[in-house]
């Protein structure tokens, strides 16, 4: 099984995005098997809003420590899953469906098998 760590920005857009992400590997059958980077949201005085994977850590952390097996730092996804913003996402899936049957366009996961 394939594991996915997900590093989200360190605010509302970037958790909901990662939402979506998860979501779609579970609906679409890739895995299930998804861990979340958590440091900033446990550390939030040091990590600054919308802080991400490709900002600057704080001195003290270190990227090699942080996603080391075991890490305190990294959850299982289902320990954080919003089940709030998963309905939010299916609802906008449905619609996102019905919208591409209404208007006879495919959707993403047909680019290039035409």
């Amino acid at each position: 099984d394939k594991e996915v760590i997900l590093c989200p920005d360190n605010d509302l857009p970037g958790r909901k995005a990662m939402h979506r992400i998860a979501y779609q590997l579970v609906t679409q059958g890739i895995t299930e098997n998804i861990k979340y980077l958590n440091i900033a949201e446990k550390f939030s005085e040091q990590f600054p809003s919308a802080w991400d994977i490709a900002d600057d850590f704080p001195d003290k952390y270190k990227l090699e420590n942080i996603l080391e097996p075991g890490s305190m730092f990294i959850a299982d996804y289902k320990d954080v899953k919003d089940d709030k913003i998963w309905k939010e996402i299916e609802k906008e899936e449905t619609l996102e469906e019905r919208a591409a049957q209404t208007t006879g366009s495919g959707s993403l996961d047909n680019l290039g098998q035409e």
